[in-house]
């Protein structure tokens, strides 16, 4: 493969040929140019293009890199490496491949003299292993891919009386196009295979940290539901202990401690539906909803913050029933915290207004109230995650700034979209939330709303707790024997199994985190013991997720009801008039 290569058109486009299947058998760019390097170097019908080809490219940093080398002979590729530790290519000389790739332009010396040799040489040293290797002609070409110069490409004759002329050059110049061409798209390869690993990686860390997220939000729900079912719980002793003493300060003070567990487990419960939420984790239970019980529900459960402030909250319902195809408890809830945002933010003394009317296919819900209004800055922001008005050191108004977050989110997995209003600061804000209408409503009257469960009748049981936070086992077991219970207490999973042949409880009020033995497994052992057939087991705990409820009913609990508990609801279930899985 000789000069004579150009002789015959068909050996040179076989060889072409043959090129472009090397080029193209390897993204990998250092693999790819070193089966052309050894290609070039090959013998093909006794000749061969070059005695040996050295291959020189620009590396990320602007260096030059030679990443390809092939020689004819294994002592001569020895030589070659050898020369390259010692005198590694030098981008600033003033001959050679470095020329070629600053310039961008292709260099032919067909007969390599002493002069061209020194040109080309750093010391003697380096002129002895030319020597050695044998330079009697060279070329060198720019690899050039869209106008840009990536690398060089050399080759050299150092034995016999060939020498390189023109027609050689144009082939090395063709075959450095398309060498070029090949190492731009293994580049970019390359790249998008580093891009596409550095988002994996990114992807993997931000599922790692969201796993740690809600992970933290779980423990954190826990860690601070235990403290507020002890309070709750306390409370509740003492309001029973306190009936009848004529003392209305103390119940004043109950009634404090009361809204304030309320609100704070109303807090945690925001914080585990925003993760929720953002994992998509919230499912629908949706059924026909007369909008006049959602409003009823939300209107009674921020009634008490509404008249503690002295706050007048007028509602506008049209006599129209307004269905909605929708879960009557998510409902309430988007309302409930519209009004308790409005009661926080508006002064005491002042008014609130809900207000609903139909919209051809949608009802339209305004919430106004004459609190201190939204900055014009923040009315594009207001429903995003842990945006607040300005916070002052008194931190008077309180709350987490997801209370709207979730209300968006609830509003939207609703088919319905919500936005504010606001004049300005002091000039109180509207809250305007769109939802679509039921399309055909059966005719049906509104479903009754449930009555709070009345007192108890007097049903004694013989109840066990296992509770491991002491004050918490000891505040509802209080409140318990108050309620005419026998009651029992536990603090980890062997002690309530070891309690139960001798107490022979009727009712366990079991908590899940149990040191050692978790509550999971106390309840199997308990299902599986003979003799407790009619057993009613009650999961008290601060793990509420579906997946944990799922996790209760499998391990065999009755109910499963979530710390801080509401007591009037704990209170008829041992009495036995709830029936259902709660929570």
């Amino acid at each position: 493969m000789l000069s004579g290569i150009d002789e015959t058109t068909g050996r040179r486009f076989a060889f072409l040929v043959e090129v472009g299947h090397q080029l193209s058998s390897s993204l990998d760019p250092r693999e790819m140019l070193t089966r052309l390097a050894d290609l070039l170097v090959a013998e093909s019908g006794g000749d061969c293009l070059a005695d040996y080809c050295l291959i020189d490219v620009f590396d990320e940093q602007g260096d030059t890199s030679r990443v390809a080398v092939s020689h004819r002979r294994p002592e001569g590729r020895e030589l070659v490496l050898e020369l390259q530790r010692r005198h590694p290519p030098d981008l600033g000389a003033r001959t050679g491949a470095a020329l070629v790739m600053r310039t961008g332009e292709s260099i032919l010396v067909p007969v390599m003299d002493e002069e061209h040799l020194r040109a080309a040489i750093q010391d003697e040293e380096h002129l002895g292993l030319m020597l050695r290797l044998g330079v009697r002609s060279w070329m060198s070409v720019p690899l050039l891919a869209h106008g840009r110069v990536l690398g060089a490409l050399s080759l050299v004759l150092a034995r016999g009386e060939r020498r390189f002329g023109p027609d050689d050059l144009a082939l090395a110049e063709e075959i450095g196009l398309r060498a070029a061409l090949a190492l731009d798209n293994a580049q970019l390869y390359q790249q998008a295979m580093v891009e596409i690993a550095a988002r994996k990686r990114a992807e993997a860390a931000l599922l790692a940290a969201d796993r740690g997220k809600d992970e933290f939000l779980a423990m954190l729900a826990h860690e601070l539901r235990n403290p507020l079912a002890a309070i709750a719980s306390a409370a509740r002793a003492l309001d029973a202990r306190a009936e009848g003493d004529g003392d209305p300060r103390s119940a004043e003070l109950l009634a404090v401690i009361g809204r304030q567990s309320r609100h704070l487990a109303r807090l945690v419960d925001d914080l585990l539906d925003v993760s929720r939420f953002s994992r998509g984790r919230i499912e629908l239970r949706r059924e026909p909803v007369e909008l006049r019980r959602a409003v009823e529900g939300a209107v009674e459960s921020v009634r008490p913050h509404v008249e503690l402030r002295r706050q007048t909250l007028a509602v506008t319902l049209p006599d129209e029933p307004l269905w909605l195809d929708a879960d009557l408890t998510r409902i309430e809830q988007i309302l409930a915290n519209l009004l308790h945002n409005a009661a926080k933010f508006t002064e005491p003394g002042g008014r609130i207004d809900l207000a609903a009317e139909r919209e051809d296919a949608e009802v339209l819900v305004r919430v106004r109230d004459e609190g201190a209004g939204i900055d014009p800055e923040l009315l594009p922001r207001v429903f995003d995650l842990f945006v607040q008005g300005e916070r002052s050191l008194a931190r008077s108004r309180g709350g987490l700034g997801i209370g709207l977050t979730l209300v968006r989110s609830l509003v939207e997995r609703h088919g319905g979209t919500i936005e504010a209003a606001s004049e300005g600061p002091g000039r109180g804000s509207e809250l305007r939330v769109r939802l679509p209408l039921l399309a055909a409503p059966e005719r049906r009257e509104p479903a009754a709303a449930p009555e709070p469960p009345a007192p108890a009748a007097a049903v004694r049981l013989r109840v066990l707790l296992v509770e491991d936070n002491l004050d918490a086992a000891e505040s509802l077991g209080e409140l318990l024997r108050i309620w005419g219970h026998e009651v029992t207490i536990a603090h980890d999973g062997a002690a309530a199994l070891r309690a139960v042949p001798e107490t022979r409880p009727e009712a366990v009020l079991l908590d899940i985190g149990l040191p050692g033995m978790d509550g999971y497994e106390v309840a199997s052992r308990l299902r599986a013991t003979p003799g407790l057939a009619g057993l009613r087991l009650v999961a008290v705990t601060g793990y509420g997720q579906e997946s944990d409820r799922r996790r209760a009913r499998l391990a065999g609990f009755d109910h499963h009801l979530v710390k801080p508990v509401d007591l009037d609801r704990l209170r008829a279930l041992l009495a036995g008039e709830w029936a259902d899985f709660l929570e």
